[in-house]
């Protein structure tokens, strides 16, 4: 099967086209103008059943075309070259944003959950960072499903991923770069820090961060079988999670299993304030739909890319 993957160097689109790579099929990977000859070069070892293209930049001011445009481009696309299967990366942000954290009791969301949000919440001054996101997934995923609605000859999947956290590709062309940028870097902050710094000037530094998880493997191994599965006329929401991973027990258990790191780590004391959530996953629907599971654990995922942030900073 040929694969298209869009922004095709990023942490998780490397993972997936690694993976589809090594399952035998064929994968064009677009990036931005300037890259595509080092995406060529890392992925050169598998000759012509790899390659790049570009495409190019959306730029405009007005938001809700900017929140829209992207997908709905792609999705055009997609139909006028008569693909069959399309697999959309949505985020858990489109079930729920951490800005309603102060509005609800414990809720657990699922494939047919929606975060309130909307536009008007975007425009309003001092807009969170959060809401923009979580405005912009929502928008982007309910355009695929109205498309999904409008083509019913092309197969739709949306997989939605949370926190994504686990080693890089070993195909990252920058991975000195690359380890301390998307998700990563609640961990790669955690490792590299002074002596003695307080906890929560950590945790103030990474307000934005949401307790739920998934290892990176197993969010690309979704959109693969996504890929690879049978075509249906069902709604295919994927939600894909790990589980809980608290801040405070990372630390925790880096510093009892990489003891050489202790002194590293910002400093947990008897009171201490984590990032916590009043949010439950229920990703059934992955198994349902493509058989996943059982997913690595939060310990495995922490030593994982702790491991790799150290194994390309001793390379530097």
């Amino acid at each position: 099967m040929s694969v298209l993957v869009t922004g095709a160097n990023g942490f998780l689109a490397s993972h997936i086209v690694d993976q589809l790579l090594d399952a035998g099929h064929r994968v064009r990977g677009s990036v931005r103008s300037g890259k595509e000859d080092s995406l060529r070069s890392a992925y050169a070892s598998y000759g012509d059943r790899f390659d790049a293209t570009v495409i190019d930049d959306i730029g405009t001011s007005d938001l809700e075309p900017a929140f829209r445009d992207g997908t709905r481009r792609m999705l055009h696309a997609a139909r006028a070259a008569n693909v069959k299967k399309v697999v959309v990366t949505s985020s858990l942000a489109a079930l729920f944003v951490n800005a309603e954290e102060d509005k609800q009791e414990d809720i657990t969301v699922d494939e047919n959950s929606w975060n309130p949000l909307t536009v008007e919440d975007v425009l309003r001054p001092g807009a969170d960072a959060v809401v923009v996101y979580g405005v912009s997934k929502k928008l982007s995923e309910q355009l695929t499903w109205q498309f999904a609605s409008e083509n019913p000859d092309i197969d739709v999947s949306t997989v939605i991923p949370p926190w994504c956290i686990g080693p890089i590709s070993p195909h990252s062309y920058n991975p000195a770069e690359a380890m301390k940028t998307y998700s990563n870097r609640v961990i790669y902050d955690m490792i590299n820090g002074f002596e003695g710094r307080p906890w929560q000037e950590y945790v103030e530094r990474h307000k934005d961060y949401i307790p739920i998880f998934v290892h990176i493997s197993d969010i690309a191994r979704a959109h693969v079988l996504a890929v690879e599965s049978a075509p249906s006329p069902m709604i295919k929401r994927i939600v894909v999670s790990g589980g809980q991973l608290y801040l405070s027990d990372a630390a925790r258990h880096i510093a009892k299993v990489r003891p050489q790191l202790k002194d590293r780590l910002p400093v947990v004391g008897e009171s201490f304030r984590d990032i916590r959530t009043h949010v439950k996953v229920d990703a059934s629907s992955a198994g349902k739909i493509l058989g996943m599971g059982p997913y690595k654990s939060w310990q495995e995922t922490v030593e994982e890319t702790v491991d790799n942030i150290l194994s390309v900073q001793e390379r530097k």
